[in-house]
């Protein structure tokens, strides 16, 4: 007992000489965390194909804790990569947890974790001379090598101490085929151990005759490609690089003395060594040196292999002799880009309503034989190009509409009249429609399983679009998937379309059916209402949704894409580069529908393969930026999903406005929210009401996510949201967030989490915050979580917000990291209402503020309209302030405040843009330059006020 009094006086003594804040942010105690490690061989449960090991047999810790993967492949097999979930719900991580060179950080986010390593069956490739990827205990007896050159952990470490270590193999061993258009290729993934160094130096020669060498050498700084003779060292030549902790990997290609090199798939140098007589005269070699003293560099996965020349097309549209760059007369796509000499090709060709194809030419190779041609074996050129020659028709079709009843139709009739419906979809299998064409289905009928599936060929004009809908009196037409198809009405490079006034719902009995909270129990079986694709179509025009029902789809809990609607934009991608058509939508409307009891996801857009700005996001996409444009999703309603309620992505300027989203993350699907955008640029979310989001994981209302750009989150209202009102996160690059002029009302856990550090330029300002009761769980206003995870922690400026909590509520969630970063969150002349204390880093707290009826917002969900904006009457008007109000830090002076120096946001992708802003002060990445959409306007509260450009208010009310 004595022991127990003195621990307790002790703790007590901690917490008066540091601060409760310390405390609980130091740990007293911290959770342990546990990792699970599984293994599947092609995708199924089974060890056949390799074991999964931790380093030194670490399978717990703390938060912030490294853990590192050792994933050992049995021979015949390679290791294909991880996935990640929770241990305690099954729930997919969501890309949260990042293995990156095999190691991963434990956080209170994920908690206990199951690792899943994949194995496939190797295919052995004829035209690889060596391999060995260091797994077998005697792979080092293959080499010649110095004496602290030693296997661990499956890899090959190198660690002088007196010497340079070496480590090489005698390509005298093997016949390497090398002529005009054939070479070889050396592979490797390399990375520094330890401490990184700038002067840290590795040495990977590929050609030496004698004193000749030619090798490729790695600093802390540069990579360079160098030349060696008895007289010294000459630079070729060289390109700022960082060799440091991460494994990169590097291929050296050489080709009838031409010289490329690449790191991860990007070239990063090329060099001709034609002319060198000195590189003619020596032959391959593979020999690496770690030429640094007590510096270390890990090796592993080497190949060699023979590479042939390849030669590189490119098409080239034509409408009458003008450059179609644009793709609006047609698309032609190639079954190679990339080819070798005596490789054919095959073309395929797609005209656009209004377009007809005339013809192919390419000058150095002559004719072409049913759409396809020969590479002749003697062409010496890298480049041709296709020239591909459409014309305008002058043809016109007659307009059609085509009838579906599925209880007094017969699919031997006609279809073209109400007197002589179809009775089933069959039928639009076999037409193409043509611009104003219609798809009419009979009110009352009923369509069923695979019978219910939508799909038909044919586009839309701008002047004349097809469209699907309904005829005659009675219940809506109805789309009963019954679980039996995947997706219920697809699209597929089709655009100038119109869906509208039709009943959709795709309910499999293979699973639980209730839509309870948390009974699902699909975690396999991909399941949609409308899904709409494309892939090298160019620009896809013009595809408007209105006045859907979609309701009861009980999808794939672990796959985010199935549920509701989709869109998604396809590419091929050859060793790294994007090929055919670079392919985006413009002008998507999503209006007025209702989704109800629909799992994972209700609203996606869109998934493109010609967007990905983080490879660590997407390792299988290059970086590329071709967004979406024009997209706007309004006035739906959305109750119980599964996961997410709407999400826009690879966008520029897209708008959600006036939705109504209830319940959302209804079912255990682990990291979800109400509205949000991921990797997209400009988007304004606006005039929302997201309401009764469950679950802390994120369970918020909204978010600004990762590889955005200028999101605007404005007049929104949130409450009763499980895991707070907005979640910022900043694990992949992200700039700029603004969040203005919203109410919250009793959202729970944490108000603002910042997961993963805190983005550049983020601003929160004029916004009332409400919670009648002590936040739970997380329990603070301002969250950090897991910053060490993310691209940086920066600074956040909060100012003119409105703070009304009871009294003993935190403002930071002391179980976190924000105790630890109170200098990263700049405060100024916020109101504190209700009991809550000021934080210290208030600068000017405003007072005299009086709001008699707050918390008084509406919290049913009877509503089909948001309460906010247009639809708003006096459901807010407890928010009102009935004083006068004090005078608030304008906006221009708050920057100027924090040192702004004007810099003017531009039109860059988001991560280039990040990249710019990178050395730059954080004040300065805060948007100034709202996104200019149609219907949006900055210039108001969320009363509908006017206030001039750029003012703000205290709260978001102003008199």
């Amino acid at each position: 007992m004595k022991k127990i009094l003195f621990g307790m006086l002790m703790l007590l003594a901690v917490i008066c000489c540091v601060g409760l804040d310390r405390v609980y942010a130091e740990g007293l105690p911290q959770t342990t965390y546990k990792v699970s490690l599984q293994v599947t061989t092609n995708g199924q449960k089974s060890n056949i194909g390799g074991e999964l090991l931790t380093e030194k047999n670490i399978l717990e810790g703390k938060a912030g804790d490294v853990i590192k993967l050792i994933p050992k492949p049995k021979p015949g097999y390679i290791f294909n990569g991880y996935k990640s979930y929770r241990t305690d719900d099954g729930a997919s991580t969501d890309g949260l947890l990042d293995i990156v060179n095999n190691k991963f950080e434990l956080s209170d986010k994920i908690g206990n974790v199951t690792i899943y390593a994949d194995f496939i069956k190797e295919v052995k490739d004829p035209d690889v001379y060596f391999k060995e990827d260091f797994n077998q205990n005697n792979s080092l007896l293959r080499f010649d090598y110095s004496n602290d050159v030693k296997l661990s952990d499956g890899a090959v470490l190198l660690s002088p101490k007196t010497q340079s270590s070496y480590l090489k193999y005698n390509l005298k061993n093997i016949s390497v085929t090398e002529n005009s258009n054939v070479g070889y290729g050396l592979a490797f993934s390399l990375g520094q151990v330890g401490e990184v160094k700038e002067y840290n130096t590795v040495r990977i020669i590929f050609r030496s005759s004698g004193a000749i060498k030619y090798f490729l050498e790695l600093t802390g700084k540069k990579a360079l490609l160098k030349k060696s003779t008895n007289q010294g060292e000459n630079i070729l030549d060289e390109v700022n690089f960082k060799l440091d902790r991460a494994i990169h990997t590097y291929k050296i290609n050489v080709i009838a003395g031409n010289v490329n090199i690449e790191v991860d798939n990007h070239a990063i140098l090329n060099y001709s060594l034609v002319k060198d007589d000195s590189f003619n005269n020596t032959r391959p070699v593979f020999d690496v040196e770690e030429k640094s003293l007590y510096r270390s560099v890990v090796l592993d996965n080497i190949e060699i292999k023979k590479i042939n020349r390849t030669i590189n097309i490119k098409v080239l549209s034509m409408i009458d002799s003008v450059e179609d760059k644009q793709h609006i007369a047609g698309t032609v796509t190639l079954s190679n880009y990339k080819v070798i000499p005596g490789e054919k090709v095959k073309i395929s060709c797609m005209n656009k309503p209004g377009y007809q194809f005339q013809s192919y030419e390419i000058s150095q190779l002559g004719s072409f034989i049913n759409n396809e041609f020969i590479v002749p074996n003697n062409v010496q050129v890298d480049s041709i190009t296709l020239i591909v020659k459409f014309k305008k028709s002058t043809s016109v079709s007659e307009k059609v509409s085509y009838y579906i009843d599925s209880n007094s139709g017969n699919d031997s009739n006609s279809g073209k009249s109400e007197s002589e419906p179809w009775r089933s979809l069959n039928n639009l299998k076999h037409v193409v429609l043509n611009p104003g064409d219609k798809i009419l289905l009979k009110s009352g009928s009923k369509f069923y399983g695979k019978q219910s599936a939508l799909s038909f060929k044919g586009s839309g004009t701008s002047e004349d679009k097809i469209i699907i809908t309904s005829y005659g009196n009675g219940d809506r037409p109805q789309l009963n998937g019954q679980g039996e198809i995947e997706n219920v009405i697809s699209l597929f490079n089709q655009e100038y379309i119109t869906i509208k006034g039709l009943e959709i719902t795709n309910l499999s009995s293979r699973y639980n059916t209730s839509f309870l909270l948390n009974s699902s129990n699909n975690r396999s079986l991909n399941l949609r209402g409308i899904n709409v694709s494309a892939k090298d179509y160019g620009i896809v025009h013009g595809i408007t949704i209105q006045d859907m029902y979609i309701h009861d789809i009980n999808g794939n809990i672990s796959s985010k894409w199935n549920g509701g609607i989709f869109f998604d934009v396809k590419a091929t991608v050859n060793k790294g580069t994007l090929e055919g058509v670079p392919t985006k939508y413009d002008s998507i409307l999503i209006e007025n529908c209702k989704l109800e009891k629909v799992d994972r996801s209700a609203i996606k857009l869109i998934s493109s393969s010609w967007c990905n700005q983080s490879t660590k996001n997407n390792s299988t996409l290059p970086i590329n930026w071709y967004p979406s444009t024009n997209v706007v999703v309004k006035d739906n309603r959305i109750n119980k999903v599964g996961g997410d309620g709407i999400t826009v992505r690879d966008t520029d300027k897209a708008l959600i406005e006036y939705n109504l989203v209830t319940h959302a993350r209804y079912q255990n699907t682990g990291y979800n929210a109400g509205i949000w955008p991921f990797e997209a640029s400009n988007t304004v979310i606006q005039y929302n009401e997201v309401a009764y989001t469950h679950g802390v994981q994120d369970g918020q209302g909204f978010d600004c996510d990762h590889l955005c750009k200028n999101t605007v989150m404005q007049y929104n209202y949130s409450h009763n949201n499980e895991g707070g009102f907005m979640l910022i996160m900043n694990g992949f690059p992200h700039t700029g967030p603004t969040v203005r002029y919203n109410i919250s009302q009793n959202d729970n856990d944490k108000t603002f989490e910042f997961s993963r550090g805190i983005p550049s330029g983020t601003a929160i300002y004029s916004n009332t915050i409400y919670s009648k009761k002590v936040l739970s769980g997380r329990s603070g206003i301002i969250d950090v979580a897991n910053s060490k995870a993310g691209t940086g922690n920066r600074e956040a400026y909060l100012f003119n917000n409105i703070f009304y909590y009871p009294n003993s509520q935190s403002f930071y969630v002391l179980k976190s990291e924000a105790p630890n970063n109170k200098a990263k969150f700049h405060l100024d002349s916020n109101c504190y209402l209700g009991g809550i204390s000021q934080p210290d880093e208030e600068t000017n707290e405003i007072k005299g503020i009086v709001l008699n009826n707050a918390g008084s917002g509406p919290e049913d969900i009877n509503a089909d309209r948001p309460r906010t904006g247009k639809y708003l009457i006096n459901e807010l008007v407890g928010y009102k302030s009935n004083s006068a109000l004090p005078k608030e830090l304008d906006f221009n002076s708050a920057l100027k405040k924090w040192g702004r120096l004007d810099y003017m946001p531009n039109n860059k992708s988001p991560l280039d843009y990040y990249n710019e802003m990178t050395n730059k002060a954080s004040v300065e990445a805060i948007a100034i330059n709202y996104p200019e959409i149609n219907g949006v306007s900055y210039n108001q509260d969320f009363f509908g006020n006017k206030i001039s450009n750029h003012t703000s208010s205290v709260g978001a009310f102003s008199e």
